[in-house]
């Protein structure tokens, strides 16, 4: 149980929170001439207490900060998929990865502009969409019958899907954008 003593101009009170939190991970791995695995894990993220706390600030008045009570837990599903492959003739090691992301509830900064008055409202709310997924893989070996020195190369990608709020101008309506980012 989480418990905290909030005081602001306009609330005082003290505030509970239970949680259970699921996060199951998964694993199956297959053993041979080659080594395989599959995994599943799922990792919740609960928002900061404070911002659940129903409160604005306007103390600045061109900017207007609101908490969001109904913000919910962020919820990461995170599959992995892995070879690695051993030469039965030599020391030669080959492998491979997959990943891949998906982000639901993620937590975004929504802004809105009012441009009659001149004022900025801030707050955080949920956003679905984010994802993102990886792939790799590698070869290693001896350099010397000893194997006390080795030889490794190791490539890459990554594709990022994000998306966040843009900046909305008179309306309370979310705007969305989305960045699509390669990474090597």
């Amino acid at each position: 149980m989480e418990r905290m003593r909030y005081h602001q101009d306009r609330i005082d009170t003290t505030a509970y929170r239970n949680s259970t939190l699921f996060e199951p991970t998964v694993s199956i791995q297959f053993y041979g001439k080659s080594k395989k695995a599959l995994e599943y894990e799922m990792n919740v993220t609960r928002p900061d207490f404070e911002s659940l706390m129903s409160y604005e600030d306007d103390t600045d008045p061109t900017m207007k900060r609101v908490n969001n009570p109904n913000l919910k837990n962020t919820i990461t599903h995170t599959f992995r998929a892995s070879a690695n492959l051993k030469s039965s003739t030599s020391d030669l090691n080959l492998w491979t990865k997959a990943r891949a992301e998906i982000i639901q509830n993620a937590c975004g900064n929504r802004i809105t502009f009012f441009p009659t008055q001149g004022v900025y409202v801030y707050q955080y709310d949920n956003v679905n969409g984010n994802w993102n997924t990886g792939a790799s893989m590698g070869m290693s070996r001896s350099l010397d019958k000893n194997r006390h020195y080795s030889i490794q190369a190791t490539t890459g990608l990554d594709f990022i899907h994000s998306v966040d709020y843009s900046i909305a101008y008179n309306t309370e309506s979310p705007i969305l954008s989305s960045v699509n980012t390669w990474k090597p």
